[in-house]
């Protein structure tokens, strides 16, 4: 068991939504001849399989969609990503509250779109999602007006921005009164 801190995920496309690109990131995965680990004991090749999960849910999710393949051509493979997105099923059970199922449900507030076919060519825009809960789509100098419709409808989605809960996050416990010692007579 090995917990790396993490401030956004990086997820394959290779389905045609972000909850499938979730599964796939964490699917245990069995190790081939060529990655096997050493047994301590025996100093031998061992058969091990890997699991990736999440062991903490942090205040922003930024979920990094690989569009790029290793020639830098796009992957123009549509995903569909929720305004609302539920992570549980991604956490580690060590870590899992089971008692706050929705501490672990973010709301989109953003989503960075590239617009072109390579890595190297392109154009990036937004559409980001006021305070007041509305939205607008940056390009460039020009900002307008947008709708949530549109904003979830992007098949060049390339960055999700997620704010968690704001009602599931934990907050510290309230201080404690400190005792003052009592006058003496």
């Amino acid at each position: 068991f090995k917990a790396d801190p993490f401030l956004d995920l990086s997820l394959e496309i290779k389905s045609g939504t972000l909850e499938e690109c979730f599964k796939a990131f964490c699917r245990s995965e069995v190790l081939g001849s060529h990655d096997q680990y050493t047994c301590d004991k025996c100093k031998r090749p061992s058969r091990a399989s890997k699991q990736l999960s999440l062991l903490s849910a942090p205040n922003i999710l930024t979920v990094h969609l690989k569009r790029f393949n290793v020639f830098g051509q796009k992957i123009g493979k549509p995903i569909l990503y929720p305004a609302v997105l539920n992570i549980s099923p991604f956490i580690h059970p060590r870590a899992l509250d089971k008692t706050q199922e929705r501490s672990y449900k973010y709301h989109l507030y953003g989503v960075l779109v590239h617009q072109g076919y390579t890595a190297d060519s392109g154009h990036y825009y937004s559409y980001v999602k006021s305070p007041a809960g509305v939205w607008y789509q940056m390009n460039d100098e020009s900002v307008s007006q947008s709708s949530q419709q549109t904003a979830l409808s992007q098949k060049s989605a390339y960055i999700l921005f997620y704010s968690r809960d704001p009602s599931s996050i934990s907050s510290p416990p309230p201080p404690q009164p400190q005792s003052q010692p009592s006058p003496s007579p």
